[in-house]
């Protein structure tokens, strides 16, 4: 894709909330991008905007790195009915996460609150690396990829 093509797909995506302040190079490599809510700029990758991800202070589904957080894990079952665990970091109720059928769907295993969102995304990839051998690669059946998802609750 070209810069123009990505920054078209983005101001689509995002409904013209997102402006690229820097130029598309490889859809891997970050990119300078400012929250048109909040003003925030960060550096995301142009992959990342293209799935949907946008301001982590605004974004209902991000977090801010600046505010307290929460490390939760959630079970579910997969489609093919095996035990799944979800691992992430919210700045809201953990609880509250996820829109209603999906939350209906899983059960909050633990939850952690950290004083900041960058200390609960810290300790969130210290225990994916931890627990590298009980990634789970395969579909979920909710919205969320299997990147934070682990065969077993890594805390128990």
């Amino acid at each position: 894709m070209t810069h123009e093509e990505v920054e078209a797909r983005v101001r689509e995506i995002h409904e013209g909330t997102i402006t690229l302040l820097g130029r598309f190079t490889t859809s891997m490599d970050r990119i300078e991008a400012r929250c048109e809510g909040c003003g925030g700029v960060w550096r995301p990758t142009a992959t990342r905007l293209l799935q949907g991800h946008g301001c982590g202070h605004c974004n209902r589904k991000g977090y801010s790195p600046l505010l307290p957080a929460w490390l939760y894990c959630f079970r579910f079952a997969s489609p093919d009915g095996i035990p799944l665990f979800k691992v992430g970091v919210t700045n809201r109720d953990p609880l509250k996460r996820y829109e209603l059928p999906e939350r209906q769907r899983m059960a909050l295993c633990w939850s952690r609150l950290f004083d900041t969102g960058a200390l609960a995304r810290d300790a969130e990839r210290q225990l994916l690396q931890d627990h590298a051998g009980l990634r789970y690669r395969g579909p979920t059946g909710f919205s969320f990829s299997d990147a934070e998802v682990l065969l077993a609750d890594p805390m128990a």
